[in-house]
């Protein structure tokens, strides 16, 4: 995206841009339509092939998906498993042909036979089961994971409770910046992702950068074959995510944070809004 572009649809500021209008859009029909890209194109002050290309590149925003009421992961998973075909015959029971489109990764690698309907995801266990989610709008309770550690827990390890958390953060506040991003390069702390850089070393990066504005960007949008642990994060230890985003911010300089959160994860997004709200308390 030029950087004529990138201005232009971030205009409105992050509580107001073309991607959140266009899952907006999305809820009513599972897809915005013509005139509906059209007027958001007017709006934003953007082409319409830069709408439309922003709305079809994603699963639930696309245009064959307009009427679709449960969707079938499609992601590599649940395709080696071999659920597909039995799941779409299970649910051609409850939903006519053209409300069944599918939807790719949602994050159930696990389990495997997943599938999205009426806002939550689903795994499908049994025919019994999914006739009785096809006739109820809500599903309670979280995943829960049975995992044995050997050795010092790490991502099931109990969090701190949110009065030592904010403890922690004040007396972090009363250090510098510099002297916070010392301790994380002399913690050893490492990204999770591919090249695994140090985090200090980004973190530093974008603190000399020469900008008014700094950012900091959870990005959690996943979807290679096993790969569900930023849903696990968020769903089961969101603050955990905030409170890293807290720090990394303020040792940067940052006045904003955003979290971006995949619409196939919708538990986690209900998880992460529930934690900003309780931090904010």
């Amino acid at each position: 995206m030029s950087k004529n572009l990138s201005s232009l649809s971030g205009r409105k500021g992050l509580t107001d841009n073309l991607f959140e209008r266009i899952g907006e859009l999305s809820e009513k029909n599972g897809a915005p339509d013509k005139q509906d890209l059209q007027k958001l194109a007017e709006e934003f002050l953007v082409g319409p092939a830069n709408v439309y290309g922003s709305s079809t590149f994603y699963d639930f925003t696309r245009p064959e998906n307009q009427g679709k009421k449960v969707y079938v992961c499609n992601g590599t998973a649940c395709m080696v498993a071999g659920t597909q075909d039995g799941l779409k015959k299970e649910l051609a029971k409850h939903f006519a042909p053209e409300e069944i489109g599918e939807m790719c990764c949602l994050g159930r690698c696990h389990e495997n036979g997943a599938f999205f309907y009426d806002g939550r995801n689903y795994s499908a266990r049994s025919a019994e089961e999914i006739g009785r989610i096809a006739g109820k709008s809500t599903r309670d309770g979280l995943d829960r994971y049975h995992v044995k550690a050997h050795g010092k827990a790490l991502l099931t390890a109990a969090f701190p409770s949110l009065e030592e958390c904010r403890s922690q953060l004040n007396s972090m506040i009363k250090n510098d910046p510099e002297a916070v991003l010392d301790a994380i390069r002399k913690s050893g702390l490492r990204g999770r992702g591919g090249a695994g850089f140090p985090a200090w070393f980004k973190m530093d990066a974008c603190r000399q950068a020469e900008s008014p504005t700094k950012f900091v960007v959870c990005n959690a949008d996943e979807g290679d074959p096993g790969s569900f642990s930023d849903r696990y994060l968020l769903e089961q230890n969101p603050y955990a995510v905030l409170i890293g985003m807290l720090i990394a911010g303020y040792a940067i300089g940052a006045s904003a944070g955003v979290v971006y959160v995949r619409y196939e994860y919708p538990e986690s997004i209900e998880r992460i809004e529930k934690a900003i709200r309780e931090l904010q308390e």
